[in-house]
């Protein structure tokens, strides 16, 4: 679990295995308790600014990683071979076909007498094998939007928008404040609290820029209930006391509390939290695109709180924040699962809906007034002094496109932004590195439907600070190329065979599937969208695939959301080394013109409060107001996962056949502890340069293609895995790759080719190095707290000094090293890079795992013999 203000990055559990998506989400630091963001990214293309606790259950140890390479964090096991069964079970889905649980489809009858609630849709969701219930409380307003499905792992959620009209960060402060003790559960933190009571899969909440969602999951159906009354409660009857705001949000305290004489300081959470958010260059980035393309609108405000800004809030105007946005009329429930309805919605309605009447508040979001020609817009960000600055600027060309309640419109601009972006063969990625303007995406590349009217953006870091326009340049030019010439055919089927993967994959690592189900509707469904579409593609695939039938669409789609839309903004971030002094100056300022007009009594106060706050801090709590489980409410029997083991040659190939819905999961696993040192320093260069560079005769553009065109992402990095039964620890390399089942021969060969005939040339290493360098730079301000853990285990164990050198300090100064080195100088790495794929993949040393369906198992094995028998 991360500590309060770090801004790290949370990755699976395994290692990645998509192919480098460069596009990273906007909204991806950390706040709260382990405030943040998974991977950059997205939680199913809905990012969260805000996650109040960590998503792993409490069974399994997530450990962070760099933007170099995704490594793994992988449970505890008792021997080397359980090892595979574990990272199998980190992605079964828990899931059932209709028949083999006791759950019965609910219909409708009777639904409208529970809680007085309508029912507004039935449909049926083919690719979930359950139906979509939608449902609105007749008295309240409440919404709730039901999913029946045979998944034990049933969730619940409940939304509200909390659209902020200033950058006080009240929204965020109250996501805290809420989770301080409610009026049933008097407890400082109850989700903490929780988190030994209960067996839940996730538990969190999560603060976006326009709204605040408490979302939980649990395979157990009493520790369902439970958490559904801690929830309930905490949402809609927080205590919100002031030392409750003093402590999560703002407060007045001297530099040594009892001292009045030592000088006043702010002192808060959620203050000294966002400090550290808003030092890098990824929310630098995020406030220059809010401000630039929604001036006058909430994107302009820093909804997570400006901490010049942050003092201005009061307690009084966050209770009155809290009873107008925190309402059943602006709320909006969710539920997943195998769970009965009718007993979830009667929970409510008891707990929740009956001590309320209906509430009338505005949320909505205007459109913003369109540019009539485009803008420009610079942003400083904190940059070290005594480093070499001069190519550490950003520039991002961002334009407002379509609206996110448009489903049809949402999805083209989905694959276009696959097409453009989203892997390194892509036409303006592959123009942007090629232009070597910049050595990696900018802050922002991407895609972003987390806003009313969503946004794309496509630039370069690691530029000078006067090549802004040099970078526009090339982005226009290569849209314009590609508007007048085509977009390649096969760029598109991959980006929509993509789409096709996340629609049948039900997979549970990350997040639980019922959130991403959850983050694919809630934004368009809060905008005033329909909430059905999203979840069931179909009939916006088929109109897609009519629309590209008819010639040109997504020529057409460039030009008229991006060549011909006058809504766009040159964003550019410049790296200023006096920026936090003057911040530092200014708040000093502040709070010494406020010091000078303190009198005595205020000053005891302020003493007073301090130490009544840090006494509350300390003092024991009753936590046993909260409920829990029995032992008797917890099945004795582990669910049994068999396999079937068969050798091919020296190597051996384990199948766990399971339903996966027509997806085949493969897992390479290599012994690295025999490697040279020499060789293990560059681990996290090779895991990034296995799948970015040329293989068999094809560069890396080709290989970028066939990855894209017939898996679902193909990933590679290395893992230290603690060993329970004794003081021991695996090194491990794992190349993980998933495929559509029609498509694997061609991921066994691409597999094949990776892994025995890799191909490095010197040009494409020296992108890949530059690259890696460049975005590891600008991530440090969020890595401060993971290398500092890095580097003070390292000295407790070999494992942490392993982990220091993959992860940490280690891999800083290696990467830095390489980065200095010209292409000319790279000949000694490549030959290096070259021992660690032979010494890896060898037929006696590999161990194949795979997970499929049945039927697949002979087919499968017949084409690994290939891939075995490429290797030495």
């Amino acid at each position: 679990m991360a500590a309060r203000g770090s801004a790290v990055r949370l990755r699976s559990l395994i290692p990645s295995t998509s192919n480098s998506k460069a596009p990273e989400s906007l909204n991806a630091y950390m706040t709260g308790t382990t405030c943040g963001h998974p991977d950059g990214p997205t939680v199913a293309r809905r990012p969260m600014r805000c996650e109040r606790r960590n998503s792993s259950s409490g069974s399994v140890k997530t450990i962070t990683s760099n933007p170099i390479v995704a490594a793994a964090a992988v449970p505890l096991v008792d021997c080397k071979d359980s090892v595979w069964t574990r990272a199998i079970l980190r992605r079964r889905k828990t899931w059932r076909r209709h028949g083999e649980c006791g759950m019965a489809s609910i219909g409708t009858r009777g639904l409208e007498a529970v809680g007085g609630y309508t029912i507004v849709r039935h449909e049926p969701l083919e690719r979930l094998e359950g139906s979509f219930i939608e449902l609105v409380h007749e008295r309240t307003g409440a919404r709730h939007i039901h999913i029946e499905c045979a998944d034990d792992n049933n969730a619940f959620a409940v939304s509200f928008p909390t659209v902020p009209k200033d950058s006080t960060g009240v929204a965020h402060i109250l996501e805290h404040a809420v989770l301080a003790g409610s009026r049933r559960f008097p407890v400082r933190d109850p989700f903490f609290s929780m988190t030994r009571r209960s067996l839940a899969t996730f538990m969190n909440a999560l603060t976006s820029s326009d709204s605040t969602t408490y979302p939980f999951s649990t395979r157990n159906a009493k520790d369902y209930m439970n958490l559904l009354l801690v929830y309930l409660d905490a949402a809609f009857f927080p205590l919100l006391e002031e030392d409750s705001f003093k402590q999560e949000g703002i407060r007045f305290e001297f530099e040594d509390p009892a001292d009045p004489s030592s000088g006043l300081r702010y002192k808060g959470v959620v203050f000294n939290e966002m400090k550290g958010a808003l030092a890098t260059p990824q929310a630098a980035m995020q406030r220059n695109l809010g401000r630039t393309l929604f001036p006058g609108l909430t994107y302009a405000n820093v909804s997570g709180g400006d901490p010049e800004h942050i003092p201005d809030l009061t307690w009084e105007q966050l209770r009155r924040f809290h009873a107008a946005h925190y309402h059943p009329s602006n709320a909006y429930f969710y539920t997943y699962g195998d769970q009965p309805l009718d007993r979830t919605l009667a929970t409510i309605e008891e707990n929740a809906l009956a001590q309320f009447e209906r509430f009338a508040i505005d949320t909505s979001i205007p459109n913003v007034a369109r540019f009539k020609k485009p803008v420009t817009s610079v942003e400083a960000y904190p940059a070290s002094p005594g480093e070499d600055n001069s190519r550490k600027a950003q520039a991002l060309v961002g334009w407002v496109t379509v609206p996110a309640v448009d489903s049809f419109q949402l999805l083209a601009m989905r694959v276009l932004s696959e097409v453009l972006l989203g892997n390194p063969g892509s036409p303006l990625r592959k123009a942007l590195i090629d232009s070597k303007i910049g050595s990696a995406l900018a802050d922002g590349s991407g895609f972003h439907d987390d806003y009313r009217e969503t946004v794309f953006g496509a630039g370069l870091k690691g530029i000078a600070i006067d090549d802004a326009q040099k970078v526009e340049a090339v982005v226009l030019q290569t849209l314009e190329k590609l508007a007048r010439d085509g977009v390649d055919k096969a760029q598109v089927d991959a980006a929509i065979h993509r789409l096709e993967f996340e629609k049948r994959e039900r997979s549970n690592a990350g997040y639980p599937y019922a959130l991403k189900v959850l983050f694919t509707f809630l934004g368009p469904y809060q905008y005033g969208g329909d909430p059905y579409t999203p979840v069931n593609l179909d009939a916006d695939l088929e109109h897609l695939e009519q629309a590209r039938k008819e010639g040109r669409f997504f020529e057409n789609l460039i030009a008229a959301e991006l060549l011909d839309n006058q809504h766009r903004g040159l964003l550019t971030l410049e790296p200023d080394t006096n920026l936090e002094e003057r911040n530092r100056r200014r708040e000093l300022e502040r709070l010494a013109a406020i010091e000078n007009t303190l009198t005595d009594a205020d000053r005891a106060r302020i003493v007073a409060d301090a130490l009544r706050l840090k006494a509350a801090q300390e003092a024991k709590q009753d936590v046993a107001v909260l409920p829990s489980l029995e032992l008797t409410d917890i099945p004795m029997q582990f669910e049994d996962v068999t396999s079937r083991q068969i050798n091919i040659g020296p190597a051996t190939v384990e199948f766990f056949p399971l339903p996966t819905n027509g997806i085949t999961y493969i897992d390479i696993r290599a012994d690295f502890s025999a490697l040279r040192k020499d060789l293990k320093e560059l681990l996290p260069l090779f895991s990034r340069v296995f799948t970015q560079t040329g293989a068999a005769g094809q560069d890396y553009v080709e290989i970028a293609a066939r990855i894209a065109g017939y898996t679902g992402g193909v990933g590679a990095a290395p893992a230290v895995q603690p060993l329970a039964a004794r003081d021991d620890y695996l090194q491990s390399f794992y190349v993980s790759g998933r495929a559509l089942d029609r498509n694997v021969g061609p991921f066994i060969d691409l597999l094949t080719d990776l892994t025995a005939r890799l191909d490095i040339e010197p040009s494409r290493l020296k992108e890949v190095i530059d690259e890696s360098a460049t975005r590891l730079e600008s991530s440090i301000a969020g890595l401060g707290f993971q290398f500092a853990v890095l580097r003070a285990t390292s000295k407790l164990s070999s494992e942490g000094a392993i982990n220091d050198g993959l992860q940490g300090i280690g891999m800083l100064h290696e990467v830095r090293r390489l980065a200095r080195l010209s292409e000319g100088e790279l000949g000694e790495v490549i030959a290096r890079l070259g021992a660690i794929r032979t010494a890896l993949f060898r037929q006696d040393s590999v161990h194949i795992i795979v997970t499929c369906e049945e039927s697949m198992i002979d087919a499968i094995a017949e084409r690994l013999q290939g891939l075995v028998g490429a290797l030495p």
